[in-house]
């Protein structure tokens, strides 16, 4: 696990941060994430952030412009790119009430051990932060099924406090989120590469060291329009899904476009 402070960084803009990224980022290369940091680090001095994202999306609810509706209050989308996106994530403490909390915990994936297929380089903003127990394991020698037992090693709990930059590595870094004692934020830059598109997350049963389900929001969505390809499809739908079954980097997805295309070629004959 990668972590750092940069307390000597420069401020700097968005530009210049999405600049600075572009020009030293490679795909699923750890080592160019790190180099990020001072960048992230000189951003995240910039005050106003959070109140800026909050203001013009209250402003939104009372402009005539019809606006897209909000996800979660929870991310706030800062800038894309074709290697990475940038976006500023909120932690809010979680209510008492019980399916409520259960709920958000759900939603915020805290208290639920869990991988990415993503890499992500973030760094505390503002309130005292969430804190996160950090394990390591090697997904090369996983296969990836429900129950498959995990060797996990520990790699310590940290709290990701202003100035913090921490780097989460796909397929590498497992962590529990605990919710943090007060609002929070932090700012994150998501790399994107053909890692994303085609590996699931993997959610984690810590005390038996096992996987409990398999997540992933552009994953599932996949398989789900795989689905609905296979129920309301046409002939010429067909050949999409031959194609994705044959060319998907993804094998789970291959395999869901396989059964739709059969499904699809049995309701069209």
């Amino acid at each position: 696990m990668y972590r750092a402070r940069f307390d000597t960084a420069a401020e700097i803009g968005l530009e210049e941060l999405i600049e600075g990224v572009a020009e030293v980022v490679r795909p699923d290369d750890f080592e160019t994430m790190e180099a990020c940091g001072p960048l992230l680090a000189g951003y995240a001095k910039t005050p106003g952030i959070l109140s800026g994202l909050v203001n013009d999306t209250v402003k939104n609810l009372l402009s005539n412009r019809v606006v897209a509706p909000i996800r979660t209050p929870q991310s706030f989308l800062l800038a894309v790119h074709d290697l990475f996106y940038i976006r500023c994530n909120v932690w809010m403490p979680l209510p008492q009430n019980i399916k409520s909390k259960a709920f958000q915990e759900r939603l915020y994936s805290l208290e639920v051990p869990h991988d990415h297929n993503f890499s992500f380089l973030t760094v505390g903003y503002t309130g005292p932060g969430y804190q996160t127990d950090l394990f390591e394991y090697d997904r090369k020698r996983v296969k990836g099924q429900v129950g498959e037992e995990v060797e996990l090693r520990p790699a310590g709990s940290y709290t990701l406090a202003p100035g913090d930059v921490m780097l989460y590595r796909q397929g590498v870094d497992v962590h529990t989120q605990h919710q943090p004692s007060e609002i929070s934020a932090s700012i994150n830059v998501m790399f994107l590469s053909e890692y994303n598109r085609r590996e699931w997350q993997y959610l984690f049963d810590l005390q038996s060291k096992r996987i409990t389900g398999l997540t992933g929001n552009a994953m599932r969505s996949r398989h789900e329009m795989m689905a609905l390809a296979g129920e309301v499809g046409s002939l010429e739908t067909l050949d999409y899904l031959q194609d994705v079954s044959r060319k998907c980097p993804c094998p789970l997805t291959r395999q869901a476009a396989l059964q739709a295309f059969e499904k699809l070629e049995t309701a069209l004959s």
